[in-house]
């Protein structure tokens, strides 16, 4: 069995709306690394701190948030790609068989 521990904030109008404009820049800054990165090529975590920590979004936020932020998407890409190498190994692994998800009905 899990325990959990759940946490009800109660936080004032002022820090609910600079969580949001934090929120909304790590988005964002996600977002373009994110593009460019498929567009692109992929680009590595030392690669993408140095390329994006002068944009704009970057100035909101702190250090060790905007490098957390390009670790995560480091990692996503990384998954992504060991996801597609199993794909092309084991292609029946990711088919969804309709037949046996209506027996169960």
């Amino acid at each position: 069995m899990r325990l959990s521990h759940k946490v009800y904030l109660n936080l004032s109008h002022k820090q609910l709306e600079i969580i949001e404009e934090l929120k909304f820049h790590t988005t964002r800054l996600y977002n373009i690394v994110n593009y460019k990165m498929r567009e692109e090529e992929f680009q590595s975590y030392s690669k993408n701190e140095e390329e994006f920590k002068r944009n704009w979004h970057s100035d909101y936020l702190h250090a060790h948030n905007r490098q957390q932020l390009f670790r995560k998407l480091e990692k996503d890409w990384k998954s992504f790609f060991n996801a597609n190498k199993d794909y092309k190994k084991n292609p029946n692994k990711y088919t969804v068989n309709l037949n046996h998800q209506n027996s169960k009905m």
